[in-house]
C-alpha cells in the first residue's frame, strides 16, 4: 500500500516540533495579576495531559506555584478545561472557546500572538489572561520534510495550532500545505477525505 500514497498529513506538536514547549511570558489584562493567572493555569492543567498542560506544569513547578484543589472539572475536548472551586468558575483553553464563553470583546481587544508562538488562555468572570508558549521545530524535520517531498510526496500538516504559527511553519519547512485550527474530529475527517 505504501506504493500507492501520494500524500503525507503530519501533525505539528510533538512530530515536526520537540513537543517540550516553554513558558515564554503570562500576561493578564489589565496587568498586575500575572501571579494569579499562572497559579490558576497550573491548578487546571495539573488534570490534563495535553502539550501545553505539560509545559504550564513544568513552568508551575519551577516557580514554585501553588495548586488550588476544584471541586468540578470537566475536559472540553479540542478546547480546554473547565474547573470550579469556592472563587469561581474557570476556563483554559483555546481563544476562540473563551472569547465565545465571555460574550464581550475582552479577548479580541489582545493581538495574537507573534507566529511560532503557541497561547492558552484563562478567563473568569473578573479575570481574563494567557500564556504564551514556544516550540521550537526538530533540527531533523527540515531533511524528514525534504525527503518526502524528492520521493514526489504531497506534504500537509493538520494541526489544532493557530493559522499564523501554523504558517510559520509552512514557510520555514517548505511545506506544500497546513490546516490550522482543527479539532481532533477535524484532523480525523482531513485524513479520512485525503483518502477517499
Amino acid at each position: 500500500k505504501l506504493a500507492d500514497v501520494t500524500v503525507v498529513a503530519l501533525d505539528k506538536t510533538g512530530t515536526l516540533t520537540t513537543g517540550e514547549l516553554r513558558v515564554e511570558k503570562v500576561e493578564s489584562f489589565p496587568s498586575g495579576r500575572e501571579s494569579e493567572v499562572a497559579q490558576l493555569a497550573y491548578s487546571l492543567d495539573r488534570l490534563s495531559t495535553h502539550p501545553l498542560a505539560r509545559a504550564v506544569m513544568r513552568y508551575g513547578k519551577q516557580k514554585g506555584l501553588t495548586a488550588i484543589e476544584f471541586a468540578h472539572f470537566e475536559s472540553v475536548t479540542g478546547q480546554g478545561v473547565r474547573g470550579r472551586c469556592e472563587r469561581g468558575e474557570y476556563l483554559l483553553g483555546r481563544r476562540e472557546w473563551i472569547a465565545s464563553a465571555r460574550g464581550d470583546q475582552a479577548v479580541a481587544q489582545v493581538p495574537p500572538t507573534e507566529a511560532g508562538f503557541s497561547e492558552i488562555w484563562l478567563s473568569s468572570r473578573e479575570l481574563l489572561g494567557h500564556i504564551v508558549l514556544r516550540d521550537d521545530i526538530r533540527p531533523q524535520a527540515q531533511g524528514v520534510v525534504d525527503e518526502l517531498k524528492a520521493s514526489g510526496l504531497r506534504t500537509i500538516v493538520l494541526t489544532g495550532d493557530r493559522r499564523a504559527t501554523a504558517e510559520h511553519l509552512k514557510s520555514e519547512l517548505h511545506l506544500d500545505e497546513v490546516r490550522a485550527e482543527l479539532k481532533p474530529e477535524e484532523k480525523v475527517a482531513a485524513i479520512k477525505l485525503l483518502s477517499e
